[in-house]
């Protein structure tokens, strides 16, 4: 912007000089006609002086003819005296402004040198800055392998608890009845549990040959009461069974961290309930038939 500022002035500079040039040329040469002048009517002077002295005009008349002769003559010589005022103020005026702009470069040498300096230190640090943030997305990347790892290692050592945890199941039935029976499905079970008139009754755990297993109350070989029933893909659901079907309150997990919770009929989602998401949030709530979410309205339950 200062450099637009010091061109607009020297332009001003150099259009003010070019007139003031011309004016001084018109008036130098209307200085000249009036020396030609001067020269021309100095004869009439003479002869009107020696008129005087004859006697052949009176001194009045004298006096206004050399008034008029002065006018003439000297008018222009004050106009051109007034121009070169005014030419010697400007030139005053625009060496102002040459030493105006000759600090205004000047302060721009210096802007441009302290920009260099900013940018060379700006760059600097830049480069400070990436190879820090190199270094810290490698501690991230070399922190993320890790937690995979511990991740990896937790899951192994939770299938080997749930291992346990099951043979210690076994180990505590083993005192109780040992049955095999098929489900209502048609599915082979090996039932360890409590049993009356040779069939699964009260509480036992039945282990499924297509890998699910159930945990919980038992009556006439069934599923009846509450208990957990856990599928190989991670789902599972915690609530009422009746006659070896869902029904009553429940819970269902799926392993994306989704959740039902709500009231279940003839193994289907029926009644009041609703779904989170992994944050614990409400995706879908009101009321469900047949599975299916029929009508929507805000659901609450007291006592979870």
């Amino acid at each position: 912007m200062k450099n637009s500022y010091s061109t607009y002035l020297l332009s001003i500079l150099l259009v003010t000089t070019l007139v003031f040039l011309l004016l001084y040329t018109s008036q130098r040469k209307q200085l000249e006609e009036t020396q030609n002048q001067l020269l021309l009517t100095q004869p009439i002077l003479n002869f009107l002086s020696f008129s005087l002295k004859e006697g052949n005009v009176d001194s009045s008349e004298y006096k206004n003819l050399t008034d008029l002769y002065n006018d003439s003559l000297l008018s222009p010589i004050a106009t051109l005296n007034s121009y070169f005022k005014k030419l010697e103020k400007y030139q005053n005026n625009n060496q102002g402004i040459l030493n105006e702009i000759a600090e205004l470069e000047a302060q721009v040498i210096v802007l441009t040198l302290e920009n260099s300096s900013l940018n060379a230190q700006l760059t600097k640090n830049n480069k400070t800055q990436r190879m820090e943030l190199d270094s810290l997305l490698v501690e991230i990347s070399l922190l993320q392998k890790l937690n995979t790892k511990a991740q990896a290692m937790q899951s192994q050592s939770l299938s080997a608890l749930d291992s346990l945890q099951r043979q210690n199941k076994i180990l505590q039935t083993n005192q109780k009845s040992i049955l095999r029976f098929k489900s209502v499905s048609g599915v082979d079970i090996t039932y360890f549990g409590s049993s009356q008139n040779g069939l699964a009754y009260g509480e036992g755990i039945g282990f499924y040959s297509n890998g699910n297993e159930y945990d919980g109350a038992w009556q006439g070989g069934k599923k009846h009461g509450y208990g957990v029933y856990k599928f190989p893909n991670g789902e599972r659901y915690e609530g009422n069974f009746h006659t070896d079907k869902r029904q009553g309150f429940g819970k269902y997990y799926w392993p994306n961290g989704e959740i039902y919770i709500g009231y279940w009929y003839n193994d289907r989602r029926h009644g009041e309930g609703y779904i989170t998401d992994k944050f614990k949030t409400k995706t879908s709530s009101g009321i469900w038939k047949n599975d299916l979410l029929d009508r929507q309205a805000p659901i609450e339950f007291k006592e979870l």
